[in-house]
């Protein structure tokens, strides 16, 4: 080091020292008074320069470390080269100085400068200085900021910061090249915000005012405010406006149960407070087109105001496609603070709520379920954000889910602390139901809250029919798991009374269900057990077990129509994973009777596994098998889904020596007294998409009623030919007489090719003789004859020709000619109907004739006369 004296100022050339260490009060001693800001510690590193005159010295390179003694652990390091002005060195000023930080801590800067932003970790980057360093001025700044594993902001741009005797001065203009919302905050606590965004930021003024403009972007939408802060504790306050766009809050709030969605709109704030509890002022939100859960929200406002630990709703629109939601009043809070908020909620229909009523079935398929009806909600919360009431009623009416519907719906429910107790009653009843074909006068249910974690419930249910159902026990909720204890159980079916054995245990949370042996038995050794656990990963074990059923309890719960009798016992089992589970099934049916058929035993087996279904079926006649049938089905069941058909092979045979034709009774409700015996030979083969048969049915003797038409046909004959092959049918014989004599016949011949399934090609030729159609009493008695070849249908579904000619041999209506005498014909206007009918109860029971099926609406009638 060299000292050039003589000059306006002192010179220090050639300079090459090693701090080791220097302490900060060595350089105040040689500054001869205290620094303007209290630095505490000691430095170490090298500074080489060239120096110059102290108002121009020159650094070359310069490694320093400073180890804070005001903040244990604090440690910075940096590296520097460019001029300086050091003739006083408590005021350096900076001379183009490029400065490169390795580790800034942050707690040593924000110790030292009070009203610098409280954020936490390090900094790390460069930047060129000019000015005095109590007022520096840089540009080309490339700065992180580094808090633990949080991923860093990284900004650049320039500005100005001055110091102050209470607060720095602020004049930036950066960009956020990656502004790490997670590491904020971590720094503030009470802004639970996440996410990477980018932007730019343009700020002015003190910690304490500051004119913010900020306008950032990122995956998970963008924001933007323009406005005045306060960032200096205690507390917080903004008061400007700002727009969103496209905003997802699940990837911008750091909060559970936050709702996915895209978030278009403007806002409006001027709040103050370091807590929820102490906010103060008011804020305004409109919304555009957006979507929240699926649910679509279109132009909605609401006004809050804050203040007296309270927050005001004054007004509160939110249209959705779910529902309209309008809330108006307030809510403490703070604990002691009440103020009570009153909501309404209406839904025009429930295909509104499809994204939170959709089935496993729909969501496997792709297609959308089927939902009508309408819902109202209205209630009130009192209390503050400690404590909560609520208070309400839900309407429903003309439900309809899936073909299942209920004419009306009412619900209820008062509950206390929702919040941290919850404790109180909800209820629910439906009126005039029908459940998977099951028509049900009554519904209800109620939970009784006693705390957070205990309770009761009942079940009611009355069906259409009779039967009625009945259960009641306690409920429990304890780390997540969520438990039913079933202690009663009753179902009295009139001619039969089925209860519980014993108390059940039903326990469920999001990794588990669980069936402790639930029993019903009807004290005449009928049984039906369910028992399991379904884990969402491990093994699966469930099983189901019915024993000594008898059929006509199972056909008055389901509402067959005609007596049924028998007895019967089902056992399933499931094992393996949910993923991927193993399912058996074994059924059996003894001395099955329904309308004329009779079954002497009924055999049913099915097993599941790796994607397909083996299935069999056994009908025994005299103990042999009359009947049998097998089928392998290419399928996915697992437990979390409905089940998918898979684009696979299909494979089945059905063999039958002499099945009942009674059994036709079973599956067509129009068709009485069948009678006869069938022999099938049928091999089933294809996919789903396009299934193939080949094979025969024939029989000979037959009999079957059609009792709404008065129509019965005796001596049926049939062989019909089915070829895969080909994908056709053959009617090589159908033929039946009615009326008094073999003569009084019907006969019918032809084919039908299915290789186009959507337009099929055909030759039908119908052929009767003195064939009596109907013979219904009351209603008409008709008898018809075909002339020469008869009638005869050809082409496809698209393009059809009907040929032939008809006679009616004889024909007889029915009129009760004396009861209309006896009648006084009235003249009644429209008005007159109104003031006596619902005329629009009776426009929508009115069912309209059904549109022509395609095959009628493209055929074309050639030739055809009638007599």
């Amino acid at each position: 080091m060299t000292f050039g004296v003589g000059g306006p100022v002192l010179q220090v050339k050639d300079v090459n020292l090693d701090a080791d260490p220097v302490d900060f009060d060595l350089l105040r001693t040689l500054n001869g008074k205290a620094f303007p800001v209290d630095w505490q510690g000691q430095l170490r590193g090298t500074v080489v320069a060239r120096g110059g005159p102290l108002t121009h010295f020159m650094v070359d390179t310069a490694q320093l470390t400073f180890r804070d003694a005001h903040v244990p652990g604090a440690v910075s390091t940096l590296s520097g080269r460019g001029g300086l002005d050091i003739l006083n060195p408590g005021f350096t000023v900076f001379q183009h100085f490029d400065v490169a930080a390795q580790t800034v801590d942050l707690r040593t800067i924000e110790y030292l400068y009070p009203a610098f932003p409280r954020l936490h970790g390090w900094l790390s980057g460069t930047a060129t200085l000019d000015s005095s360093w109590m007022d520096v001025r840089f540009s080309n700044a490339d700065v992180q900021q580094h808090d633990g594993d949080a991923p860093p902001s990284r900004l650049v741009g320039n500005g100005r910061i001055t110091y102050g005797d209470r607060f720095m001065t602020y004049d930036v203009a950066l960009f956020a090249d990656s502004l790490s919302l997670t590491g904020l905050h971590r720094s503030y606590a009470g802004l639970p915000v996440k996410g990477m965004v980018a932007g730019t930021i343009r700020a002015q003024g003190t910690a304490d005012s500051l004119l913010l403009d900020a306008s950032l972007r990122g995956p998970l939408g963008a924001a933007s405010f323009n406005g005045l802060v306060d960032v200096f504790p205690p507390s917080l306050a903004a008061q400007g406006s700002g727009r969103v766009v496209a905003l997802d809050p699940a990837q911008l709030l750091d909060l559970n149960g936050v709702p996915a969605g895209s978030l278009t709109g403007n806002y409006e704030v001027n709040l103050r407070g370091d807590s929820i509890a102490t906010l103060d002022g008011s804020a305004l939100v409109s919304l555009e087109h957006s979507d929240l859960d699926h649910v679509q929200l279109f132009g909605s406002r609401a006004r809050f105001r804050f203040g007296d630990a309270r927050m005001h709703i004054d007004s509160l629109r939110l249209e959705t496609s779910a529902a309209t939601i309008t809330a108006s009043g307030g809510l403490g809070l703070r604990r002691g603070v009440v103020d009570s908020l009153a909501y309404e909620a209406s839904v025009d229909s429930l295909g509104g709520l499809r994204p939170f009523l959709a089935t496993a079935a729909a969501k496997a398929s792709g297609k959308p379920d089927s939902l009508a009806g309408a819902l109202s909600l209205t209630g009130m919360v009192t209390g503050n954000l400690d404590s909560l009431n609520a208070r309400g009623e839900v309407f429903g009416s003309t439900l309809y889910i899936n073909k299942d519907r209920g004419a009306s719906m009412h619900g209820r429910f008062a509950v206390d602390d929702i919040l941290n107790a919850p404790r109180g009653t909800v209820g629910l009843e439906l009126d005039t139901l029908v459940l998977a074909g099951v028509k049900v006068d009554t519904i209800g249910a109620e939970l009784q809250l006693a705390t957070r974690t205990s309770g009761t419930f009942r079940l009611g249910a009355l069906s259409d029919n009779g039967p009625t159902f009945a259960a009641a026990g306690r409920v429990s909720r304890a780390d997540g798991l969520i438990g039913a204890t079933v202690e009663s159980v009753n179902v009295n079916l009139g001619h039969d009374t089925w209860t519980l054995a014993a108390p059940a245990r039903i326990s469920v949370d999001s990794s588990l269900l669980a069936i402790d042996t639930l029993r019903i038995t009807n004290g005449r050794g009928g049984s039906v057990v369910v028992a399991g656990r379904v884990p969402a990963v491990d093994s699966v074990a469930l099983m189901f077990r019915a024993d000594s059923v008898p059929v006509r309890d199972a056909a008055t719960l389901l509402q067959v129509a005609d007596t049924m009798a028998g007895w019967g016992a089902l056992h399933a089992g499931v094992r393996g994973t949910r993923a991927r589970p193993l399912a058996s099934l074994d059924a059996t049916l003894h001395d099955l009777r329904y309308g004329g058929m009779q079954l002497e035993r009924v055999d049913a087996t099915a097993a599941y596994a790796d994607r397909r279904t083996q299935a069999a079926l056994t009908i025994f006649r005299g103990g042999i098998p009359s009947l049998q049938a097998t089928a392998s089905l290419p399928m996915e069941i697992t437990l979390s889904d409905a089940p998918r058909l898979l684009d696979d092979s299909l494979s089945g045979k059905i063999r039958a020596d002499s099945a009942d034709f009674a059994i036709v009774e079973a599956f067509v409700p129009a068709v009485t007294d069948a009678k006869g015996r069938v022999h099938l030979d049928l091999d089933v083969a294809g996919t789903w998409h396009h299934p193939t048969v080949g094979g025969v049915v024939q029989m000979d003797g037959g009999q079957l009623s059609v009792a709404d038409i008065g129509l019965t046909l005796h001596d049926i004959s049939a062989d019909l030919a089915m070829f895969s092959a080909r994908d056709s049918l053959a009617i090589r014989r159908l033929r039946a007489w009615n009326a008094t004599s073999p003569n009084d016949s019907v006969a019918v011949l032809g084919f039908v090719d299915f290789a186009d399934r959507s337009n099929p090609l055909f030759n039908l030729r119908l052929a009767a003789h003195n064939f009596r159609v109907m013979d219904k009493r009351a209603l008409a008695r008709l008898d018809v004859s075909t002339v020469g070849q008869g009638i005869t249908l050809s082409g496809r579904k698209d393009a059809s020709t009907l040929t032939g000619s008809v006679n009616v041999v004889r024909g007889t209506i029915y009129i009760p000619e004396r009861a209309v005498a006896k009648k006084q014909l009235v003249s009644l206007s429209y008005a007159d109907l109104e003031g006596i009918i619902d005329t629009a109860e009776l426009s929508r029971q009115i069912k309209l004739p059904s549109p022509p099926s395609a095959l009628l609406k493209n055929m074309t009638i050639s030739k055809t006369t009638k007599d």
